[in-house]
């Protein structure tokens, strides 16, 4: 410590306990409102939302094909999906089966993970992975028969459960803009 101790003082001094008073405070926690975080079954999928707020999510999740784990090329070509022979600009490859297609960037190049794109003629499901090939989050598309396109943002817990960030109703066409 050196001849001058602490702050400056002697380094022979003794510092008293009361000298150092500490102001103690209790926190309060309050949880968000549950009525917005899903419930998963055994698999991993979304079983349905607390109270059946959002049974158009759940029914959309449900419907696609992905799910709480990273989908490899091998798992893929399993579920009768092809291939295609071009990437797009951005280097997401793409796997086609009855009109259904799978968009896969493996990995994202600003940022962290990989992400899949599932899309059919009434939804669209984008969903983020960690590197570890764990659902991170992601946004459901589905569009409405007023041609409108209800968008829902969520992120997913270290349990895999499903939070919904945002509901919103949209003109445009959220994957459009983005590839």
């Amino acid at each position: 410590m050196g001849l001058l101790g602490i702050n400056g003082t002697g380094g022979n001094q003794e510092i008293s306990a009361a000298s150092g008073k500490q102001k103690t405070e209790n926190i309060n926690f309050t949880p968000k409102p549950i009525s917005i975080m899903t419930e998963q079954d055994g698999i991993g999928r979304v079983k349905q939302t607390i109270n059946d707020k959002y049974k158009e999510f759940d029914n959309s999740v449900n419907n696609s094909v992905l799910g709480g784990k990273f989908l490899s090329e091998k798992d893929l070509l399993k579920q009768g999906f092809t291939k295609s022979k071009f990437m797009d600009k951005n280097g997401g490859v793409y796997y086609e089966k009855n009109g259904e297609s799978i968009r896969v960037m493996n990995p994202r190049l600003f940022g962290e993970g990989k992400s899949l794109t599932y899309e059919n003629k009434n939804m669209s499901h984008f969903v983020t992975y960690d590197d570890s090939g764990k659902e991170t989050g992601g946004i459901v598309q589905i569009k409405q028969p007023d041609g409108t396109i209800k968008v829902y943002k969520y992120d997913v817990d270290i349990e895999g459960n499903k939070f919904i960030k945002s509901v919103k109703a949209s003109q445009n066409d959220y994957f459009a803009a983005y590839e």
